[in-house]
């Protein structure tokens, strides 16, 4: 996660960006947490969207992560593809997970383009698995914006309720509506969030 980190701040040196507005999404979440951390002279906002701090924290109990992963959803998760075809193929019956309002039918077609990559895939996980940011949450300085849906079974609002109470005045915003990806379920009041 810290090279992940890194790299994000390689590329604003790449682009001329001094300072930036962060917004992570899921597993960009965990990246845009740790960039906070490590380069906090760079972050001039933060948004955090459906994501958590990873492993448990000084203090913390196991309750405090909210709901397990749905049996299907954890095994597509943990699935070792060794293809493309078989990646995309692995996620296709739990897509529904992802969404509440959005027709999954639509999300499915959305969700063509997208081309994953099996290697990333599961050395994210392994990156993951040994990851936390919980006990530095408090370092970060940038305005933080925590957003979670509430039927987000991936990373559930337990979650974002667990950074919101550690980053120095983070706003949590819960779309009540919304699953993993609020933009679909309920855009305007997704960007609104973010435009505040």
């Amino acid at each position: 996660m810290p090279q992940l980190a890194d790299d994000a701040v390689a590329m604003a040196d790449h682009l001329g960006a001094d300072r930036v507005h962060v917004i992570g999404h899921s597993y960009g979440g965990f990246i845009g947490q740790e960039l906070a951390i490590r380069h906090p002279d760079r972050v001039r906002s933060l948004v955090l969207v459906c994501t958590g701090p990873g492993g448990l924290g000084a203090g913390e109990d196991p309750a405090d992560l909210g709901a397990p992963v749905p049996a299907d959803l954890a095994a597509a998760l943990a699935s070792a593809p060794a293809s493309v075809a078989e990646a995309a193929a692995a996620m296709l019956p739990v897509l529904h997970y992802y969404v509440h309002r959005y027709p999954v039918a639509e999300l499915a077609r959305r969700m063509r383009a997208v081309v994953p990559a099996p290697a990333a895939m599961a050395r994210s996980m392994e990156v993951l698995a040994g990851w936390s940011a919980v006990d530095r949450l408090a370092t970060i300085s940038a305005p933080t914006l925590v957003v979670a849906g509430s039927y987000d079974v991936l990373l559930p609002p337990a979650q974002a309720r667990r950074i919101a109470r550690r980053v120095p005045g983070a706003h949590l915003v819960e779309l009540a509506g919304s699953a993993h990806f609020p933009w679909y379920d309920q855009p305007a009041e997704f960007f609104t969030a973010l435009d505040a």
